[in-house]
This record gives C-alpha cells, structure tokens and sequence, in this order.
C-alpha cells in the first residue's frame, strides 16, 4: 500500500512557525503512516529541523518572482495527495494549485475559497483564539495538544558550550538571555534602556552572565543596551543562526524577551521565561507552557496591533516599569 504524501505550506515569520509545530504533531497523530513535508521560506526552514514529525523540508525563494513560481511547477513531480495552508494568503493557495495538489486544506480567507477543496471557515471564536489553536483547528484531530517542538540534537548543546566557553562565560556562570527586539516593529519593543537596568538589576542582585539575542538588524538595539549597562554583556546579536539560537537558548536559565521570534525559539525549548507584551495580545500569541510569565498592561488602547504607535507615547510599553519586570524575573529564576 502507497503512504499518502502530505505537504504543508508553513508561516514565513519564525515565530508563526514555531507556533504551528503542535498541529503538525496532531497531522502526523493523525497520519502516522504518511510523509510529511514542509515548504518553508528559507528564514524559517531551519525551525523544522530534527522534528520527528518532518520527513522532508522544502525550501521556498524568498520573493514572489518568477523563481518562486517555477518552484510550484518543479513540485508537480512529488505528486502529493494533500496540501495544508496554515497562511491565509491568497498566493500560498494558487502556489499548490499550480503544483498540482489534489486536495487543499485552509482557512476560507483572502478571496481564495475557490482555490481550496476543503475550506475550513473562520469563526469569530478562531479569529481570538491562540495561534496555536488557530493552526491545530486546521488539523481537526487533537484541539488539546499543545506541545511546541524543537529538538536541540547533542550536536548543537556542544557547539554552544564552545562558543560560550570561548567568549569567555564559565561552565557555573547562571545565564540569562535578552530579546530585545521584534521585527514587526517599536510597539512590541520595550525601550533599550529598561532591559539594561533590569540586566544590571540581576546581575548585582544574582551574578548572572547576560546574554543577548537577536537578528543583525537589531544590532543598533543591542548598542544600547550594552552602552547603558554597567557591567558589558555578551552580546550575540546578529552572530547566531536560528539553530544555535535555540541550542543557547535552551542552556539559559532565564529569558526575558519581547513579543517576537526568540521568545517563541525559548518557549520551544523550555527555557523559563518573562515576556513584555505592548500592542499585541498575549491571548493570542503569548508563550505557551509552564514557566512563562506575560507583562502586559491592558490598557484602553491595547491591544492595537500597530507597527508604531498611533499616539506616539508607548504608553502600553513604558508603563511597564524595570520594577514590574525585576519581580517577575526574579520568580522564575528561584522556581528553575
């Protein structure tokens, strides 16, 4: 008997794809005699790796040109029996119609309805549900698992220990990890400033190595942490790739993030955590599991989901105090 080919359209930001990997536990619950595989932009590709749920990552280009579209033409070779869409996006659902898939699964959004054969349709209830639910309800098999996934192989948990060795951080050193910033923009991030009085804070209240994360293009965020701090951090913005983040990730004690990718990579790998939530809300896409703490302010404005403040006081953000945080922080630091 033939395994049924299943390929699934997963989301282009790091965090979405992190936030998928529970519905793709329930798919291959579901079908545990089918091949799974991904299509991924390259940003994200790496999420998958050593998921035992993944047999196979395909990798997209990341702009919709004409390489892009070739690709849909080179997937009709794999002649899979079904598509998944866990994007909304009018363009993912053409993209498996071109490569050919029999049957298409997603969400009757974005005037593509008539490109799917099995529309699943949006409920007000979905729409303020937890992105990870939004993504399982797609599946329809297991609305209650809720795990997120990222195996960090022997591998990885030693090269990290090399490189933190080598900046010079002790094997007894209590790490505490910073994300400081967030692609979609300045209304999910906290101010520079609050996260170096809270690292100096921990540091002098429990001598612990900071350590900061993020992508190259926060690197300007980075420098001013470190040139408001105290006592110099590691910093390893822009130095890591998404796999060593997670393996570093998963050796800190600590993580004290804003809304964005990183948090998601250390909710993934179990990695205590304290998450500071400005325009968006931490009902539908704050970290999932135990040790997770969630600051966020509620105010009359929030949430908005704005790139930029509308009223240009990120007043969700600076109400959030050094204070608020430091409490927090220190919790979870005592319970791991």
């Amino acid at each position: 008997m033939l395994k049924s080919h299943i390929i699934v359209r997963v989301p282009n930001w790091v965090g979405d794809a992190v936030l998928c990997t529970p519905a793709l536990t329930a798919l291959k619950n579901a079908n545990p005699s089918a091949i799974i595989s991904v299509l991924a932009v390259r940003r994200v590709s790496e999420v998958f790796l050593h998921n035992p749920c993944v047999d196979e990552i395909v990798t997209l280009p990341g702009r919709k040109g004409l390489s892009y579209w070739l690709k849909a033409m080179e997937l009709r070779k794999k002649k899979y029996d079904l598509g998944i869409l866990f994007p909304n996006s009018f363009s993912s659902a053409l993209f498996f119609r071109l490569s050919g898939v029999p049957r298409i699964s997603g969400y009757r959004r974005d005037g593509r309805g008539f490109l799917l054969t099995d529309a699943v349709e949006v409920t007000e209830e979905l729409l303020g549900s937890h992105q990870v639910d939004y993504y399982l309800n797609l599946i329809r098999n297991d609305i209650g698992q809720s795990e997120l996934v990222w195996a960090v192989s022997e591998e990885e948990k030693s090269e990290a220990k090399t490189l933190l060795r080598e900046s010079g951080v002790s094997a007894d050193d209590v790490l505490v990890g910073i994300g400081a910033g967030a692609a979609f923009g300045p209304a999910k991030r906290w101010p520079p400033e609050y996260f170096a009085g809270l690292a100096d804070e921990l540091i002098r209240k429990y001598s612990v190595r900071i350590l900061l994360f993020g992508v190259g293009a926060e690197k300007g965020i980075a420098s001013q942490i470190c040139d408001s701090m105290r006592e110099r951090p590691l910093n390893l913005v822009g130095r890591t790739n998404l796999r060593q983040l997670g393996a570093l990730l998963s050796v800190c004690r600590l993580l004290v993030s804003n809304d964005s990718g990183v948090m998601h990579v250390g909710a993934a790998v179990e990695t205590s955590l304290v998450a500071v939530f400005g325009s968006t809300d931490p009902g539908r896409t704050g970290p999932r599991g135990s040790g997770r703490r969630v600051i966020y302010k509620g105010l009359d404005c929030s949430p908005c989901f704005a790139r930029r403040c509308p009223r240009g006081d990120y007043k969700c953000l600076r109400e959030i105090k050094v204070g608020d945080v430091l409490l927090a922080a220190e919790e979870e630091l005592e319970n791991a």
